[in-house]
């Protein structure tokens, strides 16, 4: 522009910011994990929380958890009233930043001693599903640990016994809760520098042994050989 003088110029600048366009459609799944119990855990209590993450490109919305019970012939789920059943059913676990693109969640079950299988999933705000849920599987035991050792004894061969070279050891173990196996050892009497039975069949200095065949595996007495 053109300026000659004697009048004063005002001059203002602003910004005009682009307009933000609206997203495309949500197509995109997220991702579930669980973080706790670990896989394969036993708990001692039939309150069992269980942990884990959920993750999207957009929001998460919430996340479903089942239970399936282990030991039941056929499916068998946790239903609402606590009870098991066959048709599928699943709950909400508590998430604790709903509505971003990551949170951590959680969920307290009340289940008696059994086997189970927990299954989580997600879905986020546009209704998307993830489509691999996570899966662990736990173990709910509440009886007491088992601290009473076993008792096993030879019956065969007699103490100071001669046979020949081939021989058959048999025997009985007991245990309070059950026998899961017996081992057995053979030390020999002649050179101190090769004096345990291998299990190739020759001898040498470190400690070997074998393992016997139980005839009622799992009772809580059995005989052996």
């Amino acid at each position: 522009f053109e300026y000659d003088g004697g009048a004063g110029v005002d001059l203002t600048l602003s910004r005009i910011d682009p307009p933000t366009l609206p997203l495309g459609p949500d197509n995109t799944p997220g991702d579930t994990t669980i973080t706790s119990p670990a896989a394969g855990a036993t708990t001692r209590t039939n309150e069992v929380t269980v942990r884990g993450s959920a993750t999207d490109d957009r929001a998460v919305d919430r996340v479903r958890v089942a239970v399936l019970d282990r030991d039941a012939e056929g499916e068998s789920w946790l239903q609402d009233d606590g009870t098991f059943g066959p048709e599928f059913a699943s709950r909400d676990a508590a998430l604790v930043s709903p509505g971003s693109t990551s949170s951590t969640w959680n969920i307290a079950l009340d289940l008696p001693d059994g086997r189970y299988g927990v299954d989580a999933v997600s879905y986020d705000e546009a209704g998307n599903v993830d489509p691999t849920s996570a899966y662990r599987e736990v173990t709910v035991d509440t009886s007491p640990p088992d601290t009473a050792d076993p008792d096993t004894t030879l019956r065969l061969p007699r103490a100071g016994q001669r046979t020949g070279k081939l021989v058959t050891f048999t025997g009985t173990a007991t245990d309070d809760t059950g026998v899961e196996r017996v081992r057995v050892a053979v030390l020999g009497q002649g050179d101190p520098r090769y004096r345990w039975l291998q299990r190739d069949g020759g001898w040498g200095k470190r400690y070997a042994w074998r393992a016997a065949t139980l005839a009622d595996p799992g009772a809580t007495s059995t005989t052996w050989r």
